[in-house]
């Protein structure tokens, strides 16, 4: 997902140089960048999760994963 999100930044950024004036890219780049921030915290506190797991153990919502 993140190499994901990197890839489509870049392309995006490419995209828009080419229709349009740096005016404004700083925005839509910020928001692949927040997107970003929430899948790599995701993904590491799935792999909190995982390490401090024990069988029988309640398993989380997964709204509280994502806040």
């Amino acid at each position: 997902m993140l190499d994901g999100i990197l890839e489509t930044k870049e392309l995006f950024r490419k995209a828009w140089l080419m229709e349009y004036t740096p005016f404004r890219l700083g925005v839509a780049m910020g928001k692949f960048d927040l997107e970003f921030q929430f899948w790599l915290t995701l993904q590491r506190r799935l792999e909190k999760l995982n390490q401090n797991y024990k069988e029988g153990d309640a398993l989380p919502s997964l709204e509280s994963l994502s806040e």
